[in-house]
């Protein structure tokens, strides 16, 4: 019978990995030698019918089946399909976020068998924040931070990683700036002092403690206090998941 040698002629794997090659010789006298090649390049002529190769590249290879008896040889070609790196990218929402607001992260993943695992670490702490299939998360941030998304497969040794640089507005933080004493029946203005969060989004309410009544909405407020009162001023600005507020005192000055 003539020589034929069968094998795969299609195998895929993932940069960085390595695969076995085998072939199957029929016919001829059975003394068989495998002729393994990479074009013209002779990589492996031994009696062992298997090969292991490492491309960096997608590569054809080439198995020559022959005997020491039979005239002609035969031959196939296996193409290994090198699939590409692993790579990721990412996003965040909003892109500048207050102190203790949701931020959240979107990946997207590339390369590989697709079987993809994406892990998101804290940068600063290097915890790891969630880990699995899902391709977004959404944390709150209380501090200018890093996320990373780690992106793995079950097939690519070496995994891809981005590093997101995520700022955070300072807390948002009222004080009450006015006079602790003053005289009865007579104007004094109180003014807020604001800091942190979304600086052109403020927001600002005045009251008297344990009264539901507004009293202003301005950044300041004029009074005309007749007895000791707690004045509250509750600041918000759109962004900050709490609002912050000031309690100013002022006593009545008696003559």
């Amino acid at each position: 019978l003539p020589l034929q040698v069968s094998t795969a002629t299609y195998k895929a794997i993932c940069k960085g990995t390595s695969v076995k090659l085998t072939a199957t010789g029929a016919g001829g006298n059975g003394n068989y030698s495998y002729r393994w090649m990479q074009g013209s390049t002779v990589i492996q002529n031994t009696t062992l019918n298997s090969i292991t190769v490492s491309p960096t590249s997608t590569t054809t290879y080439r198995v020559v089946l022959s005997d020491n008896c039979t005239t002609n040889s035969d031959s196939l070609n296996i193409l290994v399909l090198v699939r590409n790196p692993l790579s990721v990218s990412a996003t965040y929402a909003p892109d500048s976020a207050c102190f203790g607001q949701n931020i959240t992260v979107n990946a997207t993943g590339n390369g590989g068998d697709s079987t993809y695992i994406f892990t998101f670490v804290n940068g600063i702490t290097k915890a790891i924040l969630q880990s699995g299939t899902a391709t977004s998360i959404t944390t709150p941030l209380t501090l200018s931070s890093s996320i990373w998304v780690v992106l793995s497969d079950q097939c690519t040794p070496l995994n891809d990683t981005v590093k997101l640089v995520i700022p955070i507005r300072n807390k948002l933080s009222a004080k009450i700036n006015g006079p602790t004493l003053a005289c009865a029946n007579k104007p004094v203005q109180l003014s807020a002092a604001v800091t942190g969060g979304k600086v052109q989004s403020y927001t600002y309410q005045w009251q008297l403690q344990g009264n539901p009544t507004v009293l202003g909405t301005s950044s300041t407020l004029t009074i005309t206090p007749t007895g000791s009162s707690d004045y509250v001023l509750t600041v918000s600005d759109g962004c900050s998941p709490v609002n912050s507020q000031d309690i100013l005192h002022i006593d009545i000055d008696r003559p």
